[in-house]
C-alpha cells in the first residue's frame, strides 16, 4: 500500500462519504494559512533569488485546506525571504482520554524552499 500510495501517487483524492460515514464524523480539523504577499527577486537571500533573472510577487492569501485540495509550495511555505516564519493554524476540538497525531508531509515536491 505504501508504494501504490507514495511511489504511484495514486489513492491520493479525496474519498467519497456516503451520508451515514458524514453523519458518523465527530471531529473537525481546520488547517488555515493567514499569509502576507510574498516578493522575490535576484537580490533575495538562496534559494529565493533563483527567479530566472525576474522579479515575482505571490498576492496575499487567506485559506483553510480542505480534502483533496491541490497546493502550491509557495502556499504552505514556512519563510519569506526576509526569515519571517509561518505555520499552519491546526484547530479541533479534542476528546478528553483520546491521543492524536498530526503529521504535514509533502512527499511529492522536488522543491527545496
Amino acid at each position: 500500500k505504501a508504494k501504490t500510495l507514495f511511489v504511484d501517487g495514486s489513492g491520493l483524492q479525496a474519498p467519497v462519504f456516503t451520508q451515514q460515514q458524514m453523519r458518523s464524523l465527530d471531529r473537525i480539523l481546520d488547517i488555515s494559512y493567514d499569509l502576507p504577499e510574498l516578493y522575490v527577486s535576484t537580490c533575495s537571500s538562496y534559494p529565493y533569488n533563483l527567479t530566472c533573472q525576474r522579479a515575482l510577487t505571490c498576492g496575499a492569501q487567506k485559506f483553510s485546506v480542505t480534502p483533496g485540495m491541490d497546493l502550491q509550495v509557495e502556499q504552505v511555505r514556512g519563510e519569506n525571504p526576509d526569515g519571517l516564519k509561518f505555520a499552519p493554524q491546526i484547530r479541533w476540538t479534542a476528546a478528553a482520554g483520546k491521543k492524536y497525531t498530526l503529521i504535514f508531509i509533502d512527499f511529492f515536491s522536488s522543491s527545496q524552499f
